[in-house]
């Protein structure tokens, strides 16, 4: 649910908590190197915290995992494939990856803050998305999809809640908890991520690879625009069908380029998919400027209203629930050896 809030005046910039402004957070012994402030984000067996780093004073989020959630779940080889994929990748438009580290419960991964919320809230607050902004979301998530791709990483989880904005009104994608590391022709058979954002060929089992991320931008470029995602039903089996059979509508929101690439992205045969050259040349486009994008020299549509760099207003109040005991067996913590 997203949430209004008071803003005080408007810090357009603030390089301190920009990644090329962050120091390295060397030496990084133990969670009491920083200063825990609030939970900003709350999954299953992980809570994001907002923090500061004390021996630069540096704004941070930690992601905190507990290692016997993990194991429950086997999960050991998805903690360390995100670790490896942050470790791998440097682009302004994915969030900067900072250090790892790890207690007898817990995997630690730090990570430059992003003020702005996620892009979930923005749409909740307007509904939807006029042509241009959408088109410059689009963009920069398009960056953002061919920087994983040039490392064969199937990111697999593409929703407005795991695209963050910056303090400067530009995105980072997160949470690589659900990226795959592919080699070579390697397909991937796991069914996983986000109900209505799943593409065909992941629902039938029939092996997909890294391309399965461009139909998931297809899904939230016509959310965006529509407000709604093209194929949902509260019923999880009617939703499978819809994103099987059903073929998308379009309202007038969408002029005839924007219809020609949603259609193209969302083709239900995965051998008719767009391509990421054809994306990239994609009429949608055509008045982007690639490297323009890159430099991030295109203007945002929005930036948020911050008061300072720890400004946290964009983000839910997560209530924090006490945890049972995560002591695992000394045995056990060899699976997380070198993280």
């Amino acid at each position: 649910m997203c949430v209004c809030c008071n803003h005080q005046a408007p810090i357009h910039s603030i390089p301190s908590i920009l990644p090329k402004d962050s120091p390295p957070l060397r030496p990084i012994v133990s969670i009491n190197s920083f200063e825990v402030l609030r939970v900003v984000g709350a999954g299953s067996f992980a809570q994001v915290k907002l923090a500061v780093f004390k021996a630069t004073q540096t704004p941070v989020v930690i992601k905190v995992t507990r290692k016997l959630q993990v194991l429950k779940e086997k999960q050991v080889s998805h903690v360390f494939t995100e670790k490896r994929v942050l470790s791998l990748v440097e682009s302004p438009f994915i969030v900067t990856f900072l250090g790892s580290f790890q207690d007898s419960k817990y995997l630690y991964c730090a990570l430059e803050y992003v003020p702005g919320g996620e892009l979930f809230r923005l749409l909740c607050e307007r509904t939807a998305l006029s042509g241009s902004e959408a088109a410059f979301y689009a963009a920069e998530i398009t960056m953002a999809i061919c920087t994983l791709h040039a490392i064969k990483c199937a990111y697999r989880d593409l929703k407005p809640e795991n695209v963050l904005i910056s303090a400067s009104g530009h995105i980072k994608v997160t949470d690589f908890g659900l990226a795959k590391l592919l080699v070579d022709e390697e397909r991937a058979f796991t069914v996983c991520g986000t109900s209505e954002y799943i593409s065909p060929e992941v629902i039938n089992g029939l092996g997909y690879d890294e391309t399965c991320d461009w139909w998931q931008l297809g899904v939230l470029l016509y959310e965006m625009i529509a407000g709604h995602t093209p194929f949902s039903s509260s019923n999880p089996y009617e939703l499978y069908s819809n994103i099987l059979t059903k073929k998308v509508r379009f309202t007038s929101a969408f002029d005839e380029t924007t219809q020609d690439l949603v259609s193209k992205l969302l083709h239900k045969d995965a051998s008719k998919w767009i391509t990421q050259r054809e994306i990239l040349r994609h009429g949608f486009f055509a008045e982007m400027c690639w490297e323009q994008v890159k430099e991030l020299r295109l203007t945002p549509p929005f930036i948020p209203t911050l008061s300072d760099p720890l400004d946290s207003s964009y983000f839910e109040d997560f209530t924090v629930k006490t945890e049972e005991d995560g002591t695992i067996e000394s045995s056990l913590q060899a699976a997380f050896e070198g993280y």
